[in-house]
């Protein structure tokens, strides 16, 4: 029934298919903030990733801020925590991390946006 409904996602080739309402959470449930915090009052913030699915996701990072150690694309592989280091030029309160799912696809050429709210431990 769910199938003829167009209620399903699927994972092929490590791409992940269907429709946002049904694959945007699938993400958000897969990645959470494990934390976010200023290294010594530098104006880096450590922010760790969880993945806790069996899929690897790829992440292209669409906000102001750069990362430090990796290029604009993350791999973020399956049951691992991965922390990047972002650049904020200042320590922040809070910040706005959007990424866009490269291998998640919701329509022809489409991926999910994902975004992180942080608040940061300075």
């Amino acid at each position: 029934e769910a199938l003829f409904a167009k209620r399903t996602a699927v994972w092929f080739n490590n791409t992940l298919i269907g429709r946002e309402e049904f694959v945007a959470p699938l993400v958000r449930q897969s990645l959470t903030v494990a934390s976010a915090e200023y290294q010594a009052k530098k104006s880096v913030l450590t922010v760790k990733i969880e993945n806790a699915s069996d899929a690897e996701f790829l992440l292209e990072n669409l906000s102001e801020h750069t990362l430090h150690q990796h290029a604009n694309v993350v791999s973020l592989k399956p049951h691992e925590v991965t922390a990047l280091q972002v650049k904020t030029a200042e320590v922040k309160k809070n910040v706005t991390l959007p990424f866009r799912v490269l291998n998640a696809v919701i329509a022809p050429k489409k991926h999910p946006v994902i975004t992180f709210d942080l608040l940061p431990k300075p």
